[in-house]
């Protein structure tokens, strides 16, 4: 009689025993609980579909919804015994809001049952062999004596039996078959999984901030800041720049849509929620494609003093749902961590919170809140760097003079880069000052083009690399650049008048004017369009819309009273009266020192006084004023180039 069978599972390295309850791993037991073991065991033996998060919840909660999050317990039960990381399931699948599935090699181990069935008929052969044996002899004994041997009939039994090799070859082929079919089913299907193109491009959409607090906000801003600067650094993958992902920022929007405004094939959306000390995430990765989830988080809860760690391991879990495989390089800047100190980070990121509203005031804020951070962490490379752009800034809004903005910049950038030479935002900060300030034109190449190494998806870095290459007339590959940048940051309206700007400079006057009213389609209140603009028109002949762009501009920068004495000059004397204006208002005490050089140079320009906008070239000159070193190439300067001091200027600029 044969004895109880078993159905033993084999998962690479682990081996389950459905009768005995038992989780093994190179034969040596696995604690699993009770509940975990029975889902597992559920998985496996319907891995051929996904399994619903309500199949479960029904089959082993009684479909009760308040034990949904026991079901997420379970699960991370199930990882943690089968040693599964969620950033790269080879088990367990995890589809957003849908439910599991069992992704996993399996063998079903059937070699037991087979032999006992086989022992179990071998038995059946010999009683049958006996029995014949038995058979024949009654028959023989009962038979006609008068009847020939050779006359009698074969013993029935013959006639219906296979014989004893026979079956075992049946069973034999049987058993391989149970062994070898599971295997190529396994194969099959992670040959379909491989066959899976990775995912190469990706928006990092704002998380939004559910604290109920606008206090938070720099924490759900600086998570996905980090998030993208974390996911950029991986070779090969596109990540859209935060400009763009942040002006879908507090909006109702479908993933899918996103992604092809962007030109992405994935976008990531989440929430973060600060109670306290405590801070409850959730994300989820979707393909534009067809809207499918590629991956979803469990909702993590975790201390903030756990924040580092649970970054990395978002990071990590979104790499593995674009099925992007990470070399060394790739995971040791997953994993690098720019300061331990959790205070430090958070004062870093309220640093960066107040830098991306780029006024005067906030950037003052940027600055403290950095400053803080360094004294948390003195060895905190990118507060350094951060301090590097705000002093920069500050210096092209003129807050405060060229020479201790930039000064401050380059000793801010250069102690980050001593710290840790492998900070892209770092080279490319002094990058910047070499360019802008010190016309150290051969190292400031070098630190763009290292920065650019080290991260390719770094858009700040190409943009400030292709305004160095507009300067020094290279204008193909600043075209690259710049388009590079577009690639990465698309609806940034910064990176789309740099566009203009290119235009301008290489005299495609129409092109220029056309790329500015498409900017003011997207935002018909940004500043710096209007000033190109008038530029534009200007080279064209028309005086008068030059102007009229250029009173908006100063509008729209804040000096409406500034504006409106403007337009009523120019209806009533004309444009030179117009321009006259304006040097009167910007040569006013209270303006003086805020107002740049080179503006003044262009007024006189466009009043037709030579003299004087050479006098204030060469007070830009000795002020070193942001953008004196595209003097060579700008359409402006037109009506100088012929002056021998103009020349002497360029030489002196080593252009």
């Amino acid at each position: 009689m044969s004895e109880q069978l078993r159905k033993n599972y084999r998962l690479g390295e682990f081996e389950v025993d459905a009768d005995k309850r038992l989780l093994k791993r190179r034969d040596k037991p696995v604690h699993l609980a009770h509940k975990p073991f029975d889902v597992l065991l559920y998985l496996i033996e319907n891995r051929e579909r996904l399994v619903r998060r309500e199949e479960l919840l029904e089959h082993f909660w009684n479909g009760l919804d308040v034990y949904d999050v026991n079901l997420s317990k379970c699960v991370g039960a199930i990882r943690k015994a089968l040693n599964e990381r969620t950033d790269n399931p080879r088990f367990i699948e995890t589809r957003w809001a849908e439910g599991y599935r069992y992704i996993g090699p399996v063998e079903e181990d059937l070699t037991k049952e087979l032999s006992t069935s086989i022992e179990t008929l071998n038995q059946k052969d010999d009683d049958s062999e006996s029995k014949k044996k038995t058979s024949d002899f009654v028959n023989l004994e009962e038979k006609d004596s008068t009847v020939e041997p050779a006359l009698l009939p074969a013993n029935r039994s013959e006639t219906k039996k296979v014989s004893r090799p026979t079956l075992i070859a049946i069973f034999v082929g049987l058993l391989l078959f149970t062994i070898f079919f599971p295997i190529l089913v396994t194969f099959r299907s992670h040959s379909n999984q491989k066959s899976k193109a990775p995912v190469r491009s990706i928006a990092v959409l704002p998380l939004k901030n559910l604290s109920g607090d606008a206090a938070n906000e720099y924490l759900s801003e600086g998570m996905t800041e980090s998030l993208i600067t974390a996911l950029s650094k991986i070779d090969g993958l596109k990540v859209i720049s935060r400009s763009s992902v942040f002006r879908f920022k507090g909006t109702d929007v479908v993933p899918e849509e996103v992604g092809k405004t962007l030109g992405v094939a994935a976008v990531l959306e989440g929430s973060i929620k600060r109670d306290n000390d405590y801070l409850k995430v959730a994300a989820r990765l979707v393909s534009v494609e067809d809207g499918s989830v590629l991956w979803t988080s469990e909702n993590y809860e975790r201390s903030i003093g756990d924040i580092f760690a649970l970054q990395d391991e978002i990071a990590h879990n979104i790499a593995a749902g674009l099925r992007v495989k990470l070399n060394g390089e790739n995971e040791k800047q997953l994993a690098k961590r720019y300061t331990d100190n959790v205070e430090a980070y958070q004062l870093y990121l309220k640093g960066r919170y107040f830098w991306n509203k780029r006024t005067i005031e906030s950037l003052n804020k940027s600055i403290e809140h950095y400053e803080q951070a360094i004294a948390k962490d003195p060895n905190y490379a990118l507060a350094y760097t951060g301090l590097a752009d705000c002093y920069q800034l500050l210096a092209e809004y003129l807050a405060t003079t060229p020479k201790e903005g930039f000064t401050k910049a380059r000793a801010a950038a250069v102690k980050a880069l001593e710290i840790d030479d492998q900070l892209a935002e770092a080279h490319t900060s002094l990058g910047y000052t070499l360019a802008f300030y010190d016309w150290d034109f051969a190292n400031a190449e070098k630190e763009f083009k290292r920065a650019l190494e080290l991260n390719p998806n770094y858009a700040t870095a190409h943009q400030w690399y292709a305004e160095y290459l507009v300067a020094a007339g290279r204008f193909d590959e600043a075209r690259i650049e710049h388009e590079k940048t577009l690639q990465l940051d698309p609806t940034s309206l910064v990176f789309q008048m740099d566009f203009v700007a290119y235009y301008y400079v290489t005299r495609q006057f129409d092109q220029a004017i056309s790329q500015s009213q498409k900017i003011i389609e997207m935002d018909p209140n940004f500043a710096y369009v209007y000033i190109f603009l008038s530029f534009s028109y200007g080279q064209k002949g028309m005086k008068q819309e030059a102007a009229e762009s250029y009173i908006k501009s100063v509008e729209l920068f804040g000096e409406a009273r500034e504006a409106e004495e403007l337009r009523n000059v120019l209806t009533k004397s004309g444009i030179k009266a117009m321009w006259l204006k304006r040097i009167e208002q910007v040569d006013a005490p209270q303006k003086r020192e805020s107002f740049s050089a080179e503006w003044r140079a262009l007024f006189y320009i466009w009043i037709g006084d030579k003299e004087k906008a050479l006098d204030w070239l060469e007070i830009a000159f000795e002020r070193r004023d942001r953008w004196i070193i595209n003097m060579k190439y700008s359409p402006e300067m037109d009506t100088l180039r012929s002056e021998p001091r103009f020349q002497n200027l360029l030489r002196r600029l080593n252009l």
